[in-house]
């Protein structure tokens, strides 16, 4: 769903930025609770996200079916990744 109306925001500079602006939305929000199961909102998949991006999402009752951003960011590392190869 795409909202409707626009709701004052800074510039977006990452594709996160827009995810989180998104989350806060007052009509997805609206959106988002109005179709819990059972106090469940579902899961969420994103392109790019980060960890307000989790956050916002668990607090509408969404899973975010990736590995967490904090892991995502850990094995982006070049180090790391050489390390764990």
């Amino acid at each position: 769903m795409s909202p409707l109306n626009e709701v004052p925001h800074e510039e977006f500079q990452s594709i996160e930025d827009i995810n989180n602006y998104l989350l806060t939305h007052p009509e997805v929000t609206e959106f988002i609770e109005s179709r819990k199961v059972k106090g469940k909102a579902g899961k969420a998949m994103f392109l790019m996200f980060d960890e307000k991006t989790e956050k916002l999402a668990r607090k509408l009752g969404l899973e975010v079916i990736f590995p967490s951003a904090k892991m995502r960011t850990f094995m982006d590392n070049k180090v790391n990744t050489n390390r764990i190869a």
